[in-house]
């Protein structure tokens, strides 16, 4: 029976829910999900967790599933400009009339519990995928691993992309607390898969995995992968024929770093396989080609040059910077913001050798940095100028943009987010429109 409660207001309840905060533990999501009949047991699921690169590898695996027949669900977070971007099936969003039916009937155990929006939306998430009946699900982690609320799910496969510092008040200061938390995903009896860990973090999961008898695979063995191109369109990179025909992909994510993830990605078709799932090289091959996963080194737009990162701590900002050296000759000028539990001075350090001018602004959340700390951190080593609204931000740096510049837009999700939603709504063309890579025939 349909709630009274609309869409929007369904969404706004969820959003609401945030005054609880973060709530690092499993006891409430075990208690909706045992109120919803525990969804989250009825499809095989692949759970990634990892500091950078979890949501570009969920999303490669995601359409590798898709162009190999599977009905696949996706859940990540944050979203960039819909709520319903955090839980889809087959690459369609979740709809309102789920969002507000679910919030209808559970909203009494949720004011109960005082659960928190993480908590509420995991719930949601795993409740869609058992009545759209998926085949699998790909699961991304909030927040750490152990004690996530995802992690209520007993994975076919669990995933570690890499381990770096970020959330360092709440996982731990030392790479070993961190990776101690992701390692927390990894359960008895169950393979694992990891991507380019540091040695401390490395031995940290491995001894985990070790004590669980969980089978650990490092990517790099059964995946390696080898750029052969890249530019702004994507990477093309060579791979076993057992994931393409002609030894080569294409893979729709620009960034040289993107080889770790693909990596990963292809490491966990290969467990997949083996747990009967039918993915052939072909699909492999049109999955890398048609992934979709909007504001990862993103152009926008050519002329002028625009892009879209939603790299959000040092390690991603470090990252971000070793991709515009190699694709860009000049300057850049960067609209940027970020959160207040993010080292800035490291971010400012990657960024600021690249740098021709900063426009500082104020993400779209409640944990946001006052941009006026960026600024003062700067100083006059780089002129920069504080807009608090990334949007006016983004017009005005556009509209100035020198004829051998190119505009960069990053920081965080929610910096991304407002800008993407802004330039959408001026009715400028977006995704850009490229022209596609050659077939290799094998």
């Amino acid at each position: 029976m349909k709630s009274e409660t609309s869409s929007s207001s369904a969404i706004q309840y969820l959003y609401d829910l945030e005054l609880f905060g973060v709530k690092l533990g499993l006891e409430n999501i075990r208690t909706l999900c045992l109120f919803l009949g525990n969804p989250q047991s009825r499809y095989p699921v692949v759970h990634i967790a990892g500091t950078n690169g979890k949501g570009s590898t969920a999303a490669i695996l995601e359409s590798i599933l898709l162009a190999s027949g599977c009905r696949v669900g996706l859940y990540t977070s944050p979203h960039l400009v819909r709520f319903n971007e955090r839980v889809r099936v087959n690459r369609q969003e979740v709809p309102d009339d789920f969002i507000e039916d679910f919030v209808g009937r559970l909203r009494p155990e949720i004011e109960s519990l005082k659960a928190t929006f993480f908590e509420a939306t995991t719930a949601l998430a795993f409740q869609y995928f058992a009545e759209q009946k998926v085949d699998i699900a790909v699961v991304e982690t909030g927040l750490g691993g152990r004690l996530d609320a995802t992690n209520v799910v007993c994975p076919v496969l669990s995933v570690i992309t890499n381990v770096d510092k970020d959330h360092t008040d709440r996982l731990g200061k030392s790479l070993t607390k961190i990776a101690t938390e992701k390692a927390g995903i990894i359960k008895p009896g169950r393979p694992m898969v990891v991507g380019n860990l540091k040695s401390g973090a490395f031995r940290t999961v491995a001894e985990t995995a070790q004590k669980l008898s969980a089978p650990l695979t490092v990517a790099a063995g059964p995946a390696p992968v080898k750029l052969l191109k890249a530019n702004w369109r994507g990477n093309r990179f060579h791979v076993s024929q057992s994931f393409s025909p002609s030894g080569e992909l294409f893979l729709n994510l620009a960034g040289r770093y993107q080889g770790e993830n693909l990596s990963v990605a292809l490491a966990a078709v290969e467990h997949l396989r083996q747990r009967g799932f039918f993915i052939p090289p072909a699909a492999c091959e049109a999955g890398t080609r048609t992934v979709l996963w909007p504001a990862r080194l993103e152009m926008i737009s050519q002329e002028p040059p625009v892009v879209l990162d939603v790299a959000h701590n040092a390690a991603a900002a470090a990252r971000l910077a070793g991709s515009l050296r190699r694709l860009w000759p000049g300057k850049a000028v960067f609209v940027l913001g970020i959160l207040a539990d993010k080292d800035y001075h490291r971010f400012l350090m990657a960024l600021k050798p690249l740098a021709k001018r900063f426009y500082f602004v104020r993400p779209d959340s409640k944990r946001a940095l006052e941009p006026g700390i960026l600024a003062e951190a700067v100083g006059a080593a780089v002129p920069n100028e504080v807009i608090e609204d990334p949007a006016g931000a983004l017009w005005k740096a556009y509209a100035l943009l020198g004829a051998d510049e190119l505009l960069v837009v990053t920081g965080s999700h929610y910096v991304a987010g407002k800008v993407l939603e802004a330039w959408q709504r001026s009715g400028r063309g977006y995704p850009l429109v490229r022209e596609p890579e050659g077939v290799i025939l094998g």
